[in-house]
């Protein structure tokens, strides 16, 4: 399956990601940037959806050094009621100087089994 791709402009400002949850389900997530190698991370964030804090990040590294470098998101979704049949869907938007960035958002959604469920998603930085 080929990456993601998430394109930044070499000379733009600051990206930045902010995640978004839907079908009214609790997460808990991380967000990281990772090396060309996919070996060693740092972490741009870290949250969860149910307080009053915005679940968006700037992307603090220097943009020159941010070409084919990979940037990971996961969360633990859970469903607040336990119900069976319930959906998730988690969404990652990138952003700069305040437009959407090409080829986004990302998007994974389906059902909430097992409950809690881990979900997983990455995109691969390109400089244009």
């Amino acid at each position: 399956m080929a990456d993601k791709l998430v394109q930044f402009k070499r000379n733009g400002g600051q990206p930045e990601i902010e995640l978004q949850f839907g079908f009214a389900q609790f997460a808990q997530y991380r967000i990281f940037l990772w090396d060309t190698t996919g070996k060693d991370s740092t972490e741009i964030g870290h949250g969860v959806n149910v307080d009053n804090i915005p679940d968006k990040f700037t992307i603090t590294e220097p943009i020159a050094n941010l070409d084919n470098r990979f940037v990971t998101w996961q969360a633990v979704v859970a469903s607040p009621t336990g119900d069976a049949g319930q959906q998730y869907s988690m969404k990652a938007i990138f952003t700069q100087d305040g437009a959407n960035c090409p080829d986004g958002p990302f998007s994974k959604q389906g059902p909430l089994n097992p409950d809690p469920l881990i979900a997983l998603d990455k995109a691969l930085i390109q400089l244009v």
